[in-house]
């Protein structure tokens, strides 16, 4: 029973904002959950199934925009390497893409390195080294942390709860990455095999900026000049990824919070919002349907829909939020501990017919 072996993930003691219990669920036959490293910037974890409901037997969860490590990467069953011919067991291995440099007048200067692991999905009768990751919204301080982060305080004027965006042209891409043992065999190294920006309707790359929302809550974004940035109606925040059997895939994001659904090339086919959201999206340029029940506009801010999956036959996409809902108040989410996961039908060319069930998760209390 997988539910013996997975404990809550916590990242420290204290539990500060950016800091919550997270639990995976997993079932059927055998399970491997390993957490893997944990600090300010970064926070990687692996989950290894056989037999899964969910059809996924790798996932790689991180947070940040400094760097990303994947410790220890499980090879599940015996396939050989798609590229080199060997077999991989473990190893340590970095993934670095430089983003370039970015210099604060008055502050410092921070060298930007893509956060390839906001999520990862290994795609069944894939090889088993090869598998897809996402990034989130690209590089971004919190406003109320800017003295620590890049020496200049009250950098926002006064919007503590805003994001500086020292890159607010960054696209989050899907990467394509196969793991490989290296040429000198002493451990493992890395493929990028194909980088997929999203993109709207017409093809054009969209950004990770905050959205407009009037019917629930977002924030302020600003350049590396302090200056502000206006919102993007295309903007997302995304967090999780599967990939159908058609090419097609499914992305999880946190603004809305939101599902969109993604060509093979990265154009957005559309993308799916709680009820009342879907009039505040209406001059994006790509399809957005409000179906998603309203209620959901109500998570903490930042704490949206944080993971996906798809069942073996495709026809139903799970997805949970991060947090509870920050309701009937916007302090309701610390004393609760009830997440929803909700199941969306979908028909045979991937998209969203209905919302067929919804369900509780009561997470696990803390134990330190």
């Amino acid at each position: 029973d997988c539910a013996e072996n997975l404990k809550p993930l916590l990242c420290c003691s204290e539990d500060p904002p950016w800091c919550m219990p997270r639990r995976v669920l997993c079932f059927r036959r055998r399970c491997n959950f390993h957490c893997l490293s944990f600090n300010r910037f970064s926070r990687i974890c692996h989950l290894s199934c056989l037999g899964s409901p969910f059809e996924s037997n790798l996932i790689v969860e991180a947070w940040g925009h400094i760097e990303m490590f994947i410790r220890k990467a499980l090879v599940v069953g015996m396939a050989a390497c798609a590229l080199t011919g060997c077999k991989l067991d473990s190893g340590e291995v970095q993934l670095h893409e430089s983003l370039g440099s970015v210099s604060f007048e008055g502050g410092k200067t921070l060298n930007l390195t893509t956060g390839f692991g906001s999520g990862a999905y290994h795609r069944p009768g894939d090889p088993a080294n090869v598998f897809y990751t996402v990034t989130d919204r690209g590089p971004n301080i919190a406003c109320d942390e800017t003295l620590a982060v890049i020496g200049i305080d009250n950098f926002c004027n006064g919007d503590l709860a805003g994001k500086v965006f020292p890159l607010p042209e960054f696209t989050p891409t899907i990467y394509k990455i196969a793991l490989k043992q290296s040429r000198f065999d002493d451990g493992m190294s890395y493929e990028i095999l194909a980088k997929i920006p999203l993109k709207d309707a017409a093809g054009m790359p969209i950004t990770g900026l905050p959205n407009p929302f009037t019917q629930t809550d977002t924030e302020n974004a600003y350049d590396a000049n302090g200056h502000p940035i206006g919102f993007d109606v295309n903007g997302l925040d995304v967090e999780a990824l599967v990939k159908l059997k058609n090419g097609s895939f499914w992305i999880a994001e946190e603004y809305g919070p939101s599902l969109a659904h993604v060509a093979a090339d990265g154009r957005i086919l559309q993308r799916i919002v709680p009820q009342s959201l879907e009039q505040d999206l209406a001059s994006a340029s790509y399809p957005v349907a409000g179906l998603l029940p309203d209620i959901l506009k109500h998570r903490k801010l930042n704490r949206g829909a944080e993971s996906i999956a798809v069942t073996p036959d495709n026809k139903f996409l799970y997805f949970a939020l991060q947090n509870p809902l920050a309701n009937p108040d916007a302090d309701a989410y610390k004393a609760s501990r009830n997440v929803r996961v909700l199941k969306l039908k979908l028909d045979k060319r991937g998209g969203v017919e209905s919302v067929v069930g919804e369900f509780v998760y009561v997470m696990d209390t803390a134990q330190t």
